[in-house]
């Protein structure tokens, strides 16, 4: 299922998210891809969601109300282990950059074209943007482990390379196999994945300006 304008020029970053029973997260979410400075046109968003068919129609539904400028496309109604859902979202790509991003993340203005900007600077490479909890979650002083982000002179660690904020190469996502198609459990598909780019030969890089918003504590 495909919401949106018929894109005028070819997609450039197709942010590629599963999700499951959150749909005000995806309306939040929605929300702030709209609101990207990268043209609308360029951009399309790839959905798994991983619910029954009855919800992912009335959440499609609820984001097709929002008329947004980007391509839009939903599939879902099953639910997978999470490694697949988010490989069938990535399967709905056109674009030839991937940009894997939570549903409870939500991207600054200019984030999108930094991340396409980057991939067109820099070449077999996965791109790191900076995530940050919003002031408002916050308890106490200590920082979340996704905002330790290791990177010195523009490099960044494979194990920051995660599916909140991470962008790379559809080609190398592809080449690789995409998730491990298999795995159940919290956190533990996105190191098996960065692992086997960094042995397929991907560099990992921060993106500056391609920051976001991490909707969950993780402590």
């Amino acid at each position: 299922m495909t919401v949106g304008d018929a894109p005028p020029s070819p997609a450039r970053i197709a942010v590629v998210t599963a999700s499951r029973g959150r749909p005000d997260a995806l309306l939040a979410k929605a929300r702030s891809l709209a609101a990207q400075t990268l043209p609308p046109g360029t951009v399309e968003w790839c959905l798994w969601l991983n619910e029954t068919p009855e919800r992912r129609d009335r959440t499609h539904a609820r984001l097709a109300e929002l008329a947004p400028p980007f391509a839009l496309r939903v599939g879902g109604g099953v639910d997978h282990p999470v490694g697949r859902a988010r490989n069938l979202a990535a399967a709905m790509a056109t674009a030839p950059v991937l940009l894997l991003s939570d549903d409870d993340v939500t991207h600054d203005a200019a984030a999108l074209e930094a991340h396409a900007a980057f991939h067109a600077r820099v070449p077999n490479a996965v791109g790191v943007g900076p995530l940050r909890l919003p002031e408002a979650l916050r308890s106490g002083r200590r920082r979340e482990p996704f905002e330790r982000t290791s990177a010195a002179f523009g490099r960044a660690h494979w194990s920051n390379a995660t599916g909140a904020n991470s962008s790379l190469p559809r080609a190398a996502f592809e080449a690789v196999g995409g998730y491990d198609p298999d795995w159940r459990g919290y956190g533990g598909e996105d190191p098996e994945l960065a692992l086997r780019l960094r042995a397929y030969g991907l560099a990992f890089r921060r993106v500056p300006g391609g920051g976001a918003e991490h909707r969950g504590r993780v402590w």
